[in-house]
């Protein structure tokens, strides 16, 4: 027997046409106060758009919602309605008005929550803090992805993370690679582009903390639109460069309740994810198969299945509290691509399934 379904998925996010900003939550019972004790859980996504309005989506599994908004109010504390949002009972979907200054200052320090409620709980179920999203990235530098194709074998490795001012605090080090300067600079993957900030340090470690990015900058930094690059010589191409991705947002889907698969790790290959399992059958064995390719069909509901050819699969044992732990290198793929993640992919059994966006380059 295998836990119920839930789909967790990683989106990579394209370029927008106009600055914006993204926000995330992530709905439980924990966050509501007092603390709610349920199953029941949801994500949530917000888009700040030029004319001030917020886009928002909530998903929901486990609970049937009589109504959702976003408050005012820190962690912790209540706080007043600001939108009533337009959807349910396990869905909310749409735009509300321009919001006022303070409150997008309010919304950028994650000053509002939204929740849902319910007629078992009609104070409120489940609830998150308004965050934005995302604020981990990492960068894998090598010279492949240098636009004149630097044939070095060096590398570095680069994390970076947005504070509440829009700075990013980085550390970008190489075991070998010396270098004599370093940037984030403006530009896609195989575009070069403008310095945006220069990196403190070298030779081999760059790390410190540059000015506040402005709400475009983010923008375009969510988006997958700066690389970092190290310079060995003021020769062209004689550096090696990575693009600074997102490092993953979990998301759930309503295609079970908990138990449930979940994984937290990097979008690169060959970086470390961690694979948690719950809610199992404590000592019972599952398959975990990794492929990149989706089932066509659902199964118990859940769209997202993995499908052969499989990169990897194999057994699971489960503890004695039907759950396991596991650390899995990301697959070393060919090109950029999805590639899915799932434990007990057999016909007539309930299954989890995950999906992941790799960049490679």
């Amino acid at each position: 027997m295998f836990p119920r379904p839930v789909l967790f998925l990683w989106l990579v996010l394209a370029a927008p046409l106009a600055a914006q900003d993204r926000f995330r939550a992530t709905l439980d019972g924990d966050q509501e106060v007092p603390p709610v004790a349920t199953a029941a859980g949801g994500w949530a996504e917000f888009t700040l758009n030029t004319d001030g309005s917020l886009g928002y989506r909530v998903e929901t599994w486990g609970l049937s919602g009589t109504a959702a908004h976003i408050h005012t109010g820190t962690a912790g504390s209540s706080g007043s309605v600001l939108f009533p949002l337009a959807g349910g009972p396990e869905s909310w979907i749409g735009v509300t008005p321009p919001l006022a200054a303070a409150d997008v200052a309010a919304l950028r320090s994650a000053g509002l929550y939204v929740n849902v409620h319910t007629v078992a709980h009609p104070g409120g179920e489940i609830r998150g803090q308004i965050d934005a999203s995302p604020r981990v990235f990492a960068a894998h530098c090598n010279g492949a992805q240098v636009v004149l194709h630097n044939p070095t074998t060096e590398t570095a490795e680069g994390r970076l993370t947005v504070d509440d001012d829009r700075s990013i605090t980085y550390h970008v080090e190489s075991a070998t690679y010396t270098g004599y300067a370093a940037h984030i600079h403006l530009g896609g993957p195989g575009v070069n582009g403008a310095i945006v900030f220069a990196l403190q340090g070298g030779p081999l470690v760059w790390s410190g903390t540059t000015a506040p990015m402005t709400p475009e900058q983010f923008t375009i930094m969510q988006a997958g639109g700066y690389y970092v690059n190290i310079h060995h010589s003021i020769t062209p191409g004689d550096e090696i460069r990575g693009q600074i991705l997102n490092q993953g947002e979990r998301y759930g889907f309503g295609c079970g309740a908990a138990p449930r698969l979940s994984v937290d790790g990097a979008t690169m290959p060959g970086a470390p994810l961690s694979l948690r399992l719950d809610g199992g059958v404590a000592g019972s064995t599952g398959v975990l198969v990794v492929s990149t390719a989706p089932a066509s069909g659902a199964l118990h509901a859940c769209a997202l299945l993995a499908a052969p050819p499989f990169v990897r699969q194999f057994p699971v044992q489960l503890d004695a509290a039907g759950a396991a732990r596991i650390a899995l290198q990301g697959p070393d793929l060919p090109a950029s691509a999805d590639f899915y993640l799932q434990f007990g992919a057999r016909p007539g059994q309930s299954s989890n399934a995950v999906k992941l966006r790799v960049e490679v380059f």
